[in-house]
């Protein structure tokens, strides 16, 4: 049996770490998963941690070593050191480095990687530049097949989320909607999700606009929670400056939501503008296709089943792990 540990910084509410636990609940004969956390404690990385997380490694007969994210890689990088006959996969999950500190040590664990994971071909054109030579793949991040909870009819109900950060552009997303609201001041935005700084600087350009009264955050939610919200809305709006895969739009348009996104990550592979979402490049010509489709039931419609169809066949993230791993 190949025994697989899949290492995480820590345990938060993220994309990562909810796809990780999905490979919790294969019960294969010949493949084991664990998931492991460097700490419990979101950012309490501390050489200490990392040290420990690199010593019980060491002392476990782990076959193959999944590292998500920077911190996970500094670990896999040292096991791999010590132990030469792990099988380490480095797993990228965005197509840039955040910082300079994550570029470095995220290089040091590719360079001596087994295989190189993501869940956006975007990702490894992007940062495996100087890392041609390593065997590469693509993973679904499809975590499970999702019923449709909308209606299908139009409404002026939109909705997000995820985490509240810069790098989600939700500035954006908010001048976007103020665009829509400008037009139909019945309007509703939704933002769900945590909050990692950002949330004072939204609420004061929704201020500024004066759209507050129709923006809505809500903090962190279970899917539950996301799916009830999701079923009184209609659009998805995501304005990313980067993604990998992005699971959270993947979700939107398995729920019915039609997406309005940025081209960015994978997104730009499964989102066609036109076809099955608004691809958002200039703010301005956004508005406009968003009023078109509102104005239009026979546009929106065509629109919205595309989207809905977008994910039907793919295969699932647990699966596609599997796959590699008995691969590998």
């Amino acid at each position: 049996m190949k025994k697989v540990v899949h290492l995480i910084p820590c345990n938060v509410v993220g994309g990562v770490e909810i796809a990780a636990k999905e490979i919790d609940y294969i019960d294969v004969a010949d493949v084991s998963f664990n998931i492991e956390y460097i700490s419990n404690i979101e950012r309490k990385n501390n050489i200490f941690s990392i040290y420990t997380s690199v010593r019980k490694l060491l002392a476990s007969n782990t076959d193959i070593l999944i590292v998500s994210l920077w911190r996970s890689c500094v670990v896999g990088f040292l096991v791999k050191i010590f132990r030469k006959n792990i099988k380490l996969v480095v797993f990228l999950h965005s197509a840039r480095s955040a910082h300079f500190i994550e570029y470095v040590l995220t290089s040091l664990a590719l360079l001596v990687a087994t295989e190189v994971w993501s869940d956006s071909s975007e990702s490894i054109t992007q940062r495996m530049i100087f890392f041609k030579f390593k065997k590469t793949r693509i993973i679904s991040f499809k975590l499970q097949n999702i019923g449709v909870v909308t209606s299908g009819r139009i409404s002026l109900n939109f909705i997000y989320w995820g985490r509240i950060s810069r790098e989600k552009g939700l500035d954006r997303a908010l001048r976007i909607f103020y665009g829509i609201h400008s037009n139909h001041n019945h309007a509703k935005f939704i933002i769900v999700g945590p909050d990692s700084g950002m949330r004072p600087a939204l609420q004061e350009i929704c201020r500024k606009l004066n759209i507050e009264d129709s923006v809505i955050f809500t903090g962190e939610l279970n899917f539950n929670g996301i799916s009830a919200l999701a079923k009184k809305s209609c659009f998805y709006l995501q304005t990313s400056s980067y993604e990998g895969a992005s699971m959270s739009v993947m979700e939107a348009m398995q729920l019915g939501l039609v997406p309005i996104v940025t081209p960015v990550g994978e997104i730009k592979n499964y989102c066609k503008n036109g076809k099955n979402s608004v691809i958002v490049i200039n703010e301005r010509d956004s508005i406009n296709e968003i009023l078109g489709l509102i104005n239009s039931e026979s546009k929106f419609q065509i629109i919205y089943n595309n989207s809905v169809n977008t994910w039907k066949s793919k295969p699932l993230y647990a699966d596609s792990i599997l796959a590699a791993c008995r691969d590998i």
